[in-house]
């Protein structure tokens, strides 16, 4: 009987260096050496070990997709998506207040 897949979603793997990405590196290697079919799912980096697959989605990367937009904002100082004149978004017709909240 073949062995299941194994899949390891992060923001990024190796060559990226991290401990988080070492550790998903030695997981997937670990899987290999047992028969287990694996792939990172990553928003950058790329496995250099050609037992396991890659798969990249720019828009998971911690710096890429939706965020990069947000993180060039910050850096040039401003605060993307701040409502003036209030301070906090207003709430949705579906949100009800949790108990202790502040939101209300």
């Amino acid at each position: 009987m073949p062995k299941p897949s194994v899949a390891i979603l992060h923001y990024s793997c190796p060559p990226v260096i991290g401990g988080v990405e070492f550790i998903i590196e030695a997981h997937a290697r670990a899987f290999v050496e047992t028969g287990y079919p694996i792939r990172f799912i990553v928003g950058r980096g790329g496995a250099g070990d050609p037992g396991i697959k890659t798969v990249v989605i720019p828009e998971i990367a911690s710096r890429g997709g939706p965020n990069a937009r947000v993180l060039k904002a910050l850096a040039s100082g401003s605060v993307p998506g701040r409502s003036t004149g209030r301070s906090r978004p207003p709430r949705r017709s579906s949100c009800r207040p949790c108990e202790g909240s502040t939101c209300a």
